[in-house]
């Protein structure tokens, strides 16, 4: 196909502001398409703010708020009628702008199956939808959403799963030969760049000798209540968490109770970030399954990996596709005592745990952009080469 100069993007993730992690990996793919010479506009939900060459036009329909941070599944699963009336809005209003913004793009990507996904199909164009997951949780939970499914398979060109696991399961809810082409895209990460400063102005405290890290919303599909049980009595553990969201307090509160050294960082900025990751003994990713909601394919565990920091996470949706051991340590969800003798395997073998880094920084050279954008613009239907 003659390489595309107009591509729309519909999501209802995107950053607010520079360095903001929301959706930073799909404002990191808008800036790789318009280096490889291709115009990016990007029809976001959650405000206006644009890298460089990139144009951003949003946030579309009054969504009460549910787009503006964090999980919108997790806001609509918390949120009741209300989320939902609201959820109902916001997907008339941008389906109402697909519909104004039809033939202006040769390209048109949706990521999320829903709400984007409706409306990359008003706009028209080659049209390519990305599905990372909660997406495809909602449509199974759905009564209509098997038939939800079909009508997106029918009007676009390519589904996109970030994971094979989430193909699959895109495959098993259309309950039929997919009309799509249906191919596997996970999501680049950006390569590292610490920024040590501003992480130590955030450690005021000393240290104990091993820093077990996690990055991700403290939510309980994060699984963050294992490791904290898993972590009880190592005393020579500080657990640094990277992140917010509603189980806060209560993590805070039972870490005292249980003497576990607990730092909460709440949302960092790339910068800090990759410093807290590039001094972490361990990253790990505890996550289990709610409602359906499994990872696709975590950029925290694939940013882990790029540092080359020794990984241990729940296998769950297509986490154990991310990476072979000894670069990732798999364990069972929701099973404390396997994860920590995970934990204590690594944290007590220094041998393992330089071969587990070792390994992960091998496998996370192939994770970073550099590395994943020609794929993503075959997936388009663009050109992969310069």
């Amino acid at each position: 196909m003659t390489p595309a100069t107009r591509v729309r993007l519909f999501t209802s993730a995107f950053p607010q502001r520079a360095g903001d992690p929301a959706g930073g990996f799909i404002a990191a793919l808008s800036v790789a398409l318009v280096e490889r010479g291709h115009s990016v506009h990007v029809e976001s939900a959650s405000g206006a703010w644009a890298p460089p060459g990139v144009v951003v036009r949003g946030p579309w329909g009054d969504s009460g708020g549910l787009y503006s941070a964090g999980s919108a599944a997790e806001r609509l699963a918390l949120g009741g009628v209300r989320a939902w009336l609201a959820a109902g809005r916001a997907q008339a209003a941008l389906v109402a702008r697909g519909w104004g913004c039809r033939g202006r793009a040769d390209v048109t990507v949706g990521h999320w199956l829903v709400p984007s996904g409706p409306a990359a199909l008003a706009a028209g164009g080659r049209v390519v939808l990305y599905a990372h997951g909660s997406d495809v949780a909602l449509l199974e939970r759905l009564p209509l959403g098997g038939s939800v499914a079909r009508a997106l398979d029918a009007g676009a060109q390519v589904v996109a799963p970030v994971s094979g696991d989430l193909a699959r399961r895109w495959c098993a809810l259309l309950g039929r030969t997919p009309h799509a082409q249906v191919r596997v895209a996970p999501m680049g990460v950006s390569p590292p760049a610490p920024d040590a400063n501003a992480l130590a102005a955030l450690l005021t405290r000393p240290l104990r000798s091993h820093r077990v890290v996690t990055v991700g919303r403290l939510v309980r599909q994060k699984g963050l209540d294992v490791l904290l049980t898993a972590l009880v009595g190592r005393d020579d553990v500080t657990w640094l968490a990277a992140g917010d969201g509603p189980e806060r307090s209560r993590l805070q509160a039972r870490a005292a109770a249980l003497g576990v050294d607990l730092r909460l960082l709440g949302a960092l900025t790339p910068g800090p970030r990759d410093a807290l990751l590039a001094g972490a003994t361990l990253f790990v990713l505890p996550s289990r399954v709610v409602e359906g909601r499994a990872e696709g394919a975590p950029v925290a565990l694939r940013e882990a990996l790029a540092s080359g920091v020794p990984c241990v996470a729940s296998a769950v949706g297509g986490v154990p596709e991310q990476a072979p051991e000894p670069a990732l340590t798999l364990v069972p969800p929701d099973q404390p005592a396997a994860l920590r003798a995970a934990i204590d395997a690594l944290l007590d073998a220094p041998g393992r745990r330089a071969e587990s880094a070792a390994a992960a920084g091998r496998v996370g050279d192939g994770l970073c952009w550099p590395s994943l954008i020609d794929h993503h613009l075959r997936v388009m239907g663009l050109d992969g080469g310069r």
